[in-house]
């Protein structure tokens, strides 16, 4: 017995798993004595494997409602850019309409060809900060295209300014052709943008909210499967708010 003492004396890591599994052991047994005499709830192990499984699942529903609505968003973004880039090259298509018109009352092509540049630069301008839906209604675009035009008639009228005195030099140095004043181009100039670009622009924002329509409609039903009500309605929402676009842009 004194040896035994002794080795236990000079070993006292023996002790450690006798001591832990003792304590564990009390531990269980006053749980299921306070669980039958009815001071705690009795929670079983399957409750516990079940507790952890409904946490994983909600981790994976928040994951997979975070990569639909992040998906959604970018396919949305990308029609929205979509549109951008085709006000844009409307835009710059409007080259062609504004030289027929300029050919005869402006001979000279590179004179032309920079007066031309700088009135396109508020089209630009409206290209990059649109907002379609509203301008291009019917009862809203030619007011639109009108205002456009009070800043194309003073990039016209600065362009004057500063081509006046200005003289050629290919060939003999001459002085330019005078470029005839606003008055005479600013109906022409005005027709063109709302029949080439206005209501071209007008057009393919239609096809961009109905293609938002099919992407949200397309959404909605994986958003209901997985059981989130809140995009469910989010994308109701948006659905409506696409077709009242549509016609409005229609005049319906």
């Amino acid at each position: 017995m004194q040896e035994l003492s002794a080795a236990i004396v000079n070993n006292p890591d023996v002790l450690r798993p006798f001591i832990i599994g003792t304590f564990v052991v009390i531990v269980i047994l006053l749980l299921m004595l306070a669980s039958k005499l009815g001071l705690i709830s009795s929670l079983s192990f399957k409750d516990l494997f079940e507790l952890k499984g409904k946490e994983k699942k909600e981790v994976e529903k928040k994951y997979e409602t975070g990569s639909l609505k992040k998906n959604l968003y970018d396919q949305i973004i990308k029609l929205d850019k979509e549109l951008e880039s085709f006000a844009i090259e409307r835009a710059s298509k409007l080259k062609r309409a504004f030289t027929r018109g300029f050919n005869k009352t402006m001979p000279c092509a590179s004179t032309r060809a920079a007066l031309i540049d700088a009135i396109k630069c508020p089209l630009y301008e409206a290209c990059r900060s649109n907002n379609f839906k509203l301008e291009l209604k019917p009862v809203n675009i030619k007011w639109y295209v009108g205002r456009i035009m009070k800043k194309i008639v003073d990039e016209y009228e600065d362009f004057l300014t500063s081509h006046e005195g200005a003289s050629c030099v290919i060939g003999q140095p001459h002085p330019c052709p005078k470029i005839a004043p606003v008055a005479k181009v600013e109906k022409q100039i005005e027709q063109a943008i709302l029949q080439h670009w206005a209501q071209a622009i007008r057009r393919k924002q239609i096809d961009i909210c109905e293609s938002k329509i099919k992407l949200y409609l397309q959404f909605v039903d994986t958003f209901r499967q997985i059981g989130d009500l809140v995009e469910v309605r989010i994308c109701d929402h948006c659905i409506e708010k696409n077709r009242n676009y549509i016609s409005e842009l229609k005049g319906e």
